[in-house]
C-alpha cells in the first residue's frame, strides 16, 4: 500500500493549529496510520518545530491506490506525472 503516493484520494483533512508557524522557520511534518477501514485510511497528522514542540495536529482520511491499479499503470508505463507549477 502506498500512502499517500500515486493515485491515493485524500477524502478528508482536519488541522488543529496549536502554536503560530513563521516561514523561513524548520519544521517536520510526521504522519502515522492510526486505523485501515476497508478501502479507508485514517492517518494522524502533526508537525514540530526545531524544538520538538507540537504546532499542528490533525487527521486525514485517504483512500489509496488499489493493487490492481498499481499494477496497471506500471504495466502499461504511459502515465506521466508531475507536480504542478504553481505561482
Amino acid at each position: 500500500m502506498d500512502m499517500p503516493g500515486l493515485g491515493t484520494l485524500w477524502v478528508s483533512q482536519y488541522v488543529h493549529f496549536h502554536k503560530p508557524v513563521f516561514i523561513g522557520e524548520p519544521y517536520t511534518a510526521v504522519a502515522e496510520i492510526i486505523s485501515i477501514d476497508r478501502r479507508r485510511v485514517t492517518i494522524a497528522t502533526w508537525v514540530e518545530d526545531a524544538q520538538g514542540t507540537r504546532v499542528l495536529s490533525g487527521e486525514g482520511t485517504v483512500i489509496p491506490i488499489s493493487d490492481k491499479t498499481k499494477k496497471s499503470l506500471s504495466d502499461t508505463n504511459s502515465a506521466s506525472f508531475r507536480p504542478a507549477n504553481i505561482g
